[in-house]
């Protein structure tokens, strides 16, 4: 049976995994704390999932898949920061990757999940891409809470050429295929913590398949001015998904934009030779995620070697989704459903094999998450909860989860945020800067072509999501946790 056929075969487990039943999980009790393995992915949609058969099969198949996964602020810098605080970004400060508004030192990372855990007894090891601008003052930087450190410094988004922060030392790694890197680093870091009597919390940041600082090649055309070119694959795996389905939903190139913002009606429509390009920039996204599926395939094995893996909760996720074309956007932030929806898997103790969560959870869910696993005390008031319970299916997936959206400015020059919103499992509201709403029934319209802002069917409705959205757009703690028809958690 070819590679693809494999591929094919897995993704179409993942399309059918609302069918599969759960199968109970024997395990004995952790000797000496659960561990924790979180894997980040750069900028993948939910729909890459599909293309990815280890983590299928090691992962998914073994754990808890939440389809409704979101990324409240759809953008790297502040959806990794909501990641370390659990908190949304107009409570821990960082709205955007770069100073003054965002970026590595607009968070206090003196307060921080790894500093949490590293104080309940954790041992903590971090590798890979980090926060936006780390480094940029002091390269040899070691961020509070880490035990072993190697955070990427210049060349990020070079997927053959890194520079590392290696506990301290500046350390350039010339000619290694940067997800192999890391995939030999954190297996070797799972065998050195194995070997100590403290649990561990071990962060594996990939850059895939984020857009590439490389053309490795390939002429393309930049984007927004910038050095973005499609993700380079490993060497092994070029041309492999050539043959890969282009997307076509309504969304992609949308030939109608009169029912969107200001904003959104100034993009021009995509050229059939920039169409090819986002189809070309999709295949190289999906090939340079399988180093990442074969670097999951060994992070299990060297898990099980080590006698760790039954005392693990690994957790897959990525940091923001992306659109490749759809409402004419090519690229994250905004409040549609592919830069919002991303992967989350949670495989571990007491999670039962292949089952499927919806209800909505967030990325500033996951230090609460992470939090409840370890016994830690988080030392913020988190605006997320433990999506444990969830996972385990201790607590019924039944609730309607009204989530707050934003996004700060894409230049200095404009207000504080380009817009706010809310989702709910069966609608979106944008409310933009300029006072232009947008709402999306996504049952009837699940590729959000056409806005019912202003329908008077949907008047009750409009009217309920701005007043949560009124509530939510400030919210601290406890109160960001909103659920539809006012059902407590």
């Amino acid at each position: 049976m070819t590679r693809r056929r494999l591929i094919g075969l897995a993704g179409a487990l993942f399309l059918c995994m609302l069918g599969l039943s759960a199968l109970g999980q024997e395990y004995d009790a952790p000797t000496h704390g659960p561990n924790v393995v979180l894997v980040m992915t750069d900028d993948m949609r939910m729909d890459d999932l599909q293309y990815m058969p280890n983590t299928l099969h090691l992962l998914a198949e073994q754990g808890a898949t939440f389809t409704q996964m979101l990324s409240p602020y759809p953008l790297c810098c502040p959806a990794r920061a909501e990641v370390l605080s659990g908190q949304y970004a107009h409570n821990n400060g960082v709205q955007g990757n770069n100073w003054p508004r965002g970026g590595y030192y607009k968070l206090d990372n003196s307060n921080t999940l790894p500093v949490w855990l590293s104080a309940h007894g954790y041992l903590t090891g971090f590798m890979g891409k980090y926060l936006n601008e780390y480094g940029s003052r002091d390269p040899e930087e070691v961020p509070p809470g880490w035990d072993d450190w190697a955070g990427s410094l210049q060349h990020i988004y070079n997927y053959t050429n890194v520079v590392l922060s290696e506990n301290g030392a500046v350390v350039p790694h010339p000619r290694v295929y940067q997800t192999d890197l890391f995939d030999h680093r954190s297996t070797g870091l799972v065998r050195e913590f194995a070997g100590s009597d403290q649990p561990f919390f071990l962060w594996v940041s990939h850059i895939a398949p984020h857009a590439a600082c490389s053309r490795a090649g390939v002429p393309t055309r930049q984007v927004t001015g910038r050095c973005w070119h499609p993700a380079v694959p490993q060497t092994a795996d070029r041309g492999t998904f050539l043959d890969l389905t282009p997307l076509s939903d309504p969304s992609i190139n949308e030939a109608d934009m009169s029912d969107k913002s200001a904003f959104m009606q100034r993009l021009d429509r995509l050229t059939p030779a920039e169409l090819a390009g986002q189809r070309f920039a999709r295949i190289q996204r999906i090939e340079a995620l399988q180093s990442v599926d074969r670097a999951v395939a060994h992070l299990v094995a060297t898990l099980k070697a080590t006698g760790e893996y039954r005392d693990t909760y690994i957790v897959f996720t990525s940091d923001n989704g992306i659109q490749l074309g759809e409402h004419r956007w090519r690229y994250k932030v905004l409040g549609y459903e592919p830069s919002v929806r991303v992967p989350l898997i949670i495989e571990g103790p007491g999670v039962p094999h292949g089952v499927v969560r919806q209800q909505a959870v967030t990325t500033v869910d996951m230090a609460a998450t992470v939090a409840d696993i370890t016994g830690s005390a988080p030392g913020r008031v988190l605006d997320g909860q433990s999506v444990l319970p969830l996972a385990t299916g201790s607590v019924p997936d039944v609730r309607d989860r009204i989530v707050p959206l934003e996004a700060g400015p894409l230049r200095h020059s404009t207000p504080r945020w380009l817009y706010q919103g809310v989702r709910t499992n069966r609608y979106t509201l944008l409310a933009w800067h300029n006072g232009d709403i947008e709402l999306y029934d996504r049952q009837r319209d699940p590729y959000q072509v056409s806005s019912v802002d202003g329908d008077p069917t949907y008047a009750a409705v409009e009217r309920d999501l701005l007043s949560s959205l009124r509530s939510l757009a400030t919210c601290a703690g406890p109160a960001c946790m909103a659920w539809v028809g006012g059902r407590s958690p």
